[in-house]
């Protein structure tokens, strides 16, 4: 920065810009610019603030979609990698934003700015918005992802409370044998709390043991078939979780080319307001 232009202080309004911004894009582009030289380009840009500072007086700040992070997560997608569920929120979150803005530029429109020009050029992504809505909710799966996965967590919560109802028996009937009064779970399997001593009495297979060795916890024998038919679901429930994140992921991909325009328009208008 030349010594004119510091003089001017020109690196603290470049600060003050910044501030203003909300993406990290917007701001690295605002660090970068400097005083323009030509007079047509410094009269265009003009004009555009001047249509910026218009609606925001008659429409309020515009709900620009946060992108953080979007770019690394659309390269995930892209090479075929499976997104999480709370990246694909991350999607579904900048996808509704730009519902947000379009409809913002349509009301640009209505007062005649020339900067609804912009609506034009984004996609509100509701097709791939809603997909994610439908299937992902706080970071999870919904059950209604599909018919299937809801199917199968209701096996697991039928296998799970036919499991918990024997141990609770075996919890009032055997408590001579135990060490405590309370259902565990240790290495995905349910367990009770067994004194070492009543090991063979007790019955079942050790899954682990306390810290000291004085306690042993045990999966009873008569819980072993329904813990097997338990795994079994529980492994089909990965598989078709991971095959819905999948195609959710592809999905993504598909809309690479508009989810990068967006950002693109996101970003100019980032700077512009």
């Amino acid at each position: 920065m030349n010594t004119h232009v510091k003089a001017l202080e020109f690196d603290k309004i470049l600060e003050r810009l910044q501030n203003h911004a909300v993406s990290q894009q917007a701001k690295d582009k605002l660090a970068q610019l400097s005083p323009f030289l030509s007079e047509q380009q410094c009269v265009d840009k003009m004009e555009e603030t001047t249509a910026a500072r218009q609606m925001l007086d008659a429409l309020g700040s515009p709900p620009l979609p946060t992108m953080k992070g979007m770019e690394e997560l659309l390269k995930l997608a892209e090479a075929g990698a499976m997104l999480t569920p709370g990246q694909l929120e991350e999607v579904g979150r900048f996808a509704a934003g730009c519902k947000r803005m379009i409809s913002y530029l349509g009301g640009g429109e209505e007062i005649g700015s020339p900067l609804a020009k912009y609506r034009g050029t984004m996609d509100d992504l509701s097709a791939l918005r809603q997909e994610i809505d439908n299937c992902v909710y706080n970071e999870a799966l919904r059950d209604e992802a599909s018919s299937a996965l809801r199917s199968l967590r209701r096996k697991i919560d039928h296998a799970e409370g036919q499991i918990k109802e024997k141990l609770n028996h075996i919890l009032r009937s055997r408590k001579q044998y135990l060490a405590d009064q309370y259902i565990a779970q240790r290495n995905g399997r349910y367990v009770l709390p067994v004194q070492r001593q009543f090991k063979n009495q007790f019955g079942g297979v050790v899954i682990e043991s306390s810290a000291k060795g004085n306690t042993l916890f045990m999966e009873p024998s008569s819980v072993s078939k329904l813990q097997e038919e338990l795994s079994g679901l529980q492994v089909e429930e990965d598989a078709e979780q991971r095959r819905i994140l999948y195609t959710l992921s592809a999905m993504v991909a598909e809309q690479g080319n508009w989810i990068r325009r967006n950002m693109e328009c996101t970003e100019v208008l980032d700077v512009l307001f």
